[in-house]
């Protein structure tokens, strides 16, 4: 049986958090008032495919696949489309709606060099 441990999901999903925080304090260095809302965005999206991930690895994980497989799986299931999915939609949504409106006004700073 193949492992998947929960602490490399993690350890995977957390390293890309603290890139959404570099990346952040470049684009406030570079003039973009919106990075933290941005990379907040960014980063809530990230702490739910944590989320996912961990659930995942406990189902690829479980030894009592013939009665545990299935509710686990039906949970996943669950959690993705009542839990998972509105709240990246959310998120995504919002930031959409300010890159676009940033991006139709041409406050790029980088564009005014």
């Amino acid at each position: 049986m193949m492992s998947v441990s929960r602490d490399d999901v993690v350890h995977n999903i957390d390293q890309l958090v603290r890139a959404s925080e570099d990346l952040e304090k470049r684009l406030s260095e570079g003039g973009y008032s919106q990075a933290h809302d941005w990379m907040f965005a960014i980063r809530e999206m990230l702490y739910d495919l944590r989320r996912l991930n961990i659930r995942l690895a406990d189902l690829f994980n479980t030894t009592n696949t013939i009665n545990q497989g299935p509710p686990l799986l039906h949970d996943i299931v669950k959690t993705v489309l009542y839990e998972i999915v509105p709240h990246v939609q959310g998120h995504l949504d919002e930031l959409d709606q300010s890159l676009t409106t940033l991006l139709a006004n041409s406050e790029d700073p980088a564009k005014d060099d």
